[in-house]
């Protein structure tokens, strides 16, 4: 799933990860890809950080105690800072991933058995759910 309030940077996700194989779902907020996880599952996410309504950070935190959701969560953002790589780390983000990104770190990141670097004690890691298989076209 990519969560991105910016069509273009949302498409090119997209693209990147469904030339990589995988079968990718788009929202355009955080509430849209609430309810779609309310219908559907999935491996891995990649959410934009500042997004309006719901950013990155308080979607990340509903998915950590709003719905029980067991996902490997990939913030993305042009706005990196340590203050929200920590908060997100926190949360369950399981990496951060810096625009402008190249299309190998995206498809590193939602790799099953991907270790992100630790970022201090503020990270939380949630389990690699092991049940990712991409998806054919």
């Amino acid at each position: 799933m990519v969560v991105d309030d910016h069509r273009q940077a949302r498409e090119s996700m997209a693209d990147a990860l469904r030339s990589a194989g995988h079968g990718v779902v788009c929202c355009a907020s955080a509430p849209e890809a609430l309810q779609v996880l309310d219908r559907e599952c999935f491996d891995c996410i990649l959410t934009d950080l500042k997004m309006p309504g719901m950013n990155g950070v308080e979607f990340i935190i509903q998915l950590e105690t709003g719905g029980g959701w067991a996902v490997q969560v990939v913030m993305v953002t042009a706005h990196a800072s340590v203050g929200h790589r920590g908060r997100g780390h926190a949360h369950g983000a399981f990496d951060y991933i810096e625009k402008p990104f190249n299309v190998d770190q995206l498809e590193t990141a939602c790799r099953p058995g991907y270790q992100p670097r630790p970022v201090g004690e503020t990270r939380n890691p949630r389990p690699n759910p092991g049940n990712f298989t991409p998806s054919s076209r």
